[in-house]
């Protein structure tokens, strides 16, 4: 197998999928990573979290798909070191970012943990989580060329082939349903939780992303 030299090259094309852990992120990237050259998602040992400074990358790649959820973290030495890099943003109900942090699938990938697994007492903590992530990406959108928001609930090929400029030709599935047993009491402190915390904030959020990024 021929082994690729590992240089600098300032015209690789990155996509760089971000977003709260739990939204889609790595669909999402494993779905692109069909179309581009190399696909990377969390790559602990070869690529450290929070060390893009020291990445480089084989020459023979034109176009990368790489995902770190926190990547937005890097967003200015990114751009520096790689100049043709686009960040895709997955934007997921909250509510639903929620359910998957407190009660994982059996086959999640990444297996990370987070630390909500089961603890609804912690439902506090899991939405400042989100909010810390969602806000992170939004923070760092200062150009609408380079960025794009997509919500999980309702991707669009048509509009991912646009900003990626590749035809994106197969369909995407994404679902919200999970193969955990959840209890029925577990899923009432949720959903009263939800009701008492975050319902307002959530459609206030929205509605600004939306203003901002899907006015015609």
């Amino acid at each position: 197998m021929l082994k690729l030299k590992r240089s600098y090259r300032k015209d690789q094309k990155f996509f760089w999928i971000v977003g709260c852990p739990r939204s889609g992120t790595t669909l999402l990237t494993k779905y692109i990573g069909q179309f581009v050259d190399a696909c990377y998602n969390e790559p602990f040992l070869e690529y450290p979290q929070k060390n893009a400074g020291y990445w480089t990358f084989p020459r023979g790649l034109d176009t990368i798909v790489f995902k770190w959820c926190e990547n937005w973290e890097s967003y200015k030495v990114i751009i520096k070191r790689f100049p043709e890099s686009y960040f895709i943003h997955v934007w997921r109900h909250p509510k639903q970012v929620l359910y998957s942090l407190f009660f994982p699938k059996k086959n999640s990938e990444p297996q990370r943990d987070f630390g909500f697994t089961r603890d609804l007492n912690k439902f506090g903590k899991a939405l400042d989580f989100w909010h810390s992530y969602t806000d992170g990406c939004l923070s760092i959108q200062d150009s609408s060329e380079r960025h794009l928001n997509v919500i999980y609930e309702h991707i669009s090929i048509k509009e991912l082939s646009n900003f990626t400029k590749i035809d994106l030709s197969e369909e995407i599935s994404f679902s919200n349903r999970n193969d955990i047993e959840v209890l029925p009491k577990e899923m009432a402190v949720l959903e009263a939780q939800w009701r008492l915390k975050e319902h307002k904030n959530y459609y206030e959020k929205r509605k600004e992303i939306e203003d901002r990024f899907y006015k015609s």
